[in-house]
């Protein structure tokens, strides 16, 4: 049996919403939890790193709640969006883990 694009929207696409929507639901908690208290930010590197973390993931996120797009150019901005924020949310967790590994070891 061949899947198709109108099934798998129908099927996946709620998932992908309700999935996306919780993980930027998450990240803005985290989001709001700096803006809201500045202190527990300022002058830490590992908070700002988690914000930044958190910043993009919920970019990533939020594409990625927009489910199945039809028009091909707006597929195309989602996918680009996805992968940007999702690889940049790795870049910041490996920034994040080197910070902690210099901690460690010096």
């Amino acid at each position: 049996m061949v899947l198709t694009l109108a099934d798998a929207s129908a099927t996946l696409g709620p998932v992908f919403k309700a999935t996306g929507a919780l993980s930027c639901s998450g990240s803005a908690a985290i989001l709001l939890t700096g803006y809201l208290f500045p202190h527990l930010v300022r002058d830490r590197l590992y908070m700002k790193l988690l914000l930044m973390i958190s910043f993009s993931d919920m970019l990533g996120s939020l594409a990625f709640a927009l489910g199945y797009m039809q028009q091909p150019e707006l597929c195309a901005l989602q996918g680009g969006a996805i992968i940007f924020f999702f690889r940049a949310t790795w870049m910041w967790t490996l920034a994040l883990s080197y910070q902690l590994y210099a901690l460690v070891m010096h």
